[in-house]
């Protein structure tokens, strides 16, 4: 099960540089639009930029490119904003859940 984790400890995780309060503490992943001040998120696509001043988050996933257009935000700056968003996920969230392999007892053949 995922922790809850500080930026600084993410930052770490996902190898990434951190900019920004280092003891905020996250315990999960949203979208711009969504997120709470207890969740990071990420900005890939120039089209979502205005979000990024008015999201909650936080702290945002994004390249080194586009920090410099970010103001009083942390920022989480990575190579590839997209894959470590999938990691922040894994880090605080977990892997889903699997399905037990087997034969579904609801499975059915068709006699025909």
């Amino acid at each position: 099960m995922a922790m809850p984790q500080t930026l600084s400890q993410l930052a770490k995780t996902l190898g990434v540089t951190l900019r920004g309060d280092g003891g905020t503490t996250v315990t999960g992943c949203n979208t711009l639009a969504d997120a709470t001040a207890e969740q990071v998120s990420f900005l890939a696509n120039p089209r979502y930029a205005p979000q990024a001043a008015t999201t909650a988050a936080a702290a945002i996933i994004v390249s080194a490119k586009d920090a410099p257009t970010i103001e009083g935000k942390s920022l989480l700056i990575a190579d590839h904003p997209y894959f470590a968003f999938r990691q922040a996920v894994v880090a605080l969230h977990g892997f889903a859940p699997r399905p037990e392999p087997g034969i579904s007892p609801l499975a059915h053949i068709d006699p025909a």
